[in-house]
């Protein structure tokens, strides 16, 4: 005990008696051994890193995880009020994250995105594709004014036709008040100056949409920087800045929102 008490003296009356230079060397000391650590240790939130990866049932995962990388998923919600709105939203974020490689591996829409989109029918049986097809013979030149002008005048001009087939006996006037109720109901909204959208989807189906049709799932490949506490960030980040910067609630008046086993993780 006298021994560890005189050296303790000892070491207390170097330091007073040559403060500035063991200052010195203390400064010296720290600097190198922050520049050391900085350069040789490093931080990973990769729980995976915990067990050695030479381990053959560890290197049968790490192949097994390369193959089928779904536990790096984010999952985008969008929705909306009809399924051409949510429609475009989508179509606009998935072109709007295409182009970010450094953070975006892949994009993948589970029903289908635009293939199905445009060739939908041909996947379809034929009893439900009978009266589709039959209600759009129907209403061909209907849909020839719409697709010339897909705005609200030519909605009018559609009810107008409509009205005129009253007149001639072809329609009965309860057949039109479906489409009638439709463009009413948008006009009011423009009229009372609130987001009003009128959707071809509910005219032509001649019924409300589904939530499921208003609905899209995005699976969204994230690349992941285990150096941060949270490995998703910069991808959630990413994803959610590109909705604002494409203001898809203004003009979609969709909402999006996210999930899956990266935001979850982190």
């Amino acid at each position: 005990m006298k021994l560890i008490t005189a050296l303790v003296v000892r070491a207390i009356d170097f330091c007073m008696r040559y403060a500035w230079a063991v200052v010195g060397v203390s400064m010296v000391l720290l600097v190198a051994s922050s520049w050391y650590a900085a350069t040789h240790f490093a931080m990973t939130t990769d729980v995976d890193q915990l067990i050695s990866p030479n381990i053959p049932w560890r290197q049968r995962e790490a192949t097994f995880e390369k193959a089928f990388p779904q536990y790096q998923l984010v999952v985008a919600v969008i929705d909306a009020p009809t399924p051409e709105l949510v429609d475009e939203a989508t179509g606009a974020l998935v072109q709007r994250l295409s182009q970010q490689k450094d953070l975006i591996r892949s994009i993948d829409e589970p029903k289908g995105g635009s293939f199905f989109a445009q060739n939908g029918l041909l996947f379809e049986s034929v009893g439900d594709l009978a009266p589709q097809m039959k209600m759009l013979t129907q209403a061909q030149r209907l849909v020839q004014v719409l697709a010339g002008d897909p705005s609200l005048r030519g909605v009018i001009q559609v009810l107008q036709f409509g009205l005129l087939g009253v007149q001639g006996g072809e329609l009965t006037l309860d057949q039109t008040a479906w489409p009638m109720t439709l463009a009413a109901g948008a006009i009011e909204k423009v009229n009372a100056g609130q987001p009003a959208s009128f959707s071809w989807h509910e005219l032509v189906e001649g019924r409300p949409s589904t939530t499921d049709e208003k609905l899209r799932f995005l699976q969204i490949g994230a690349k992941l920087d285990y150096s941060e506490l949270e490995p998703g960030e910069r991808a959630t980040d990413a994803i959610r800045q590109a909705a604002s910067d494409l203001d898809i609630a203004g003009k979609y008046q969709a909402r999006l929102r996210l999930t899956g086993p990266v935001p979850m993780a982190d």
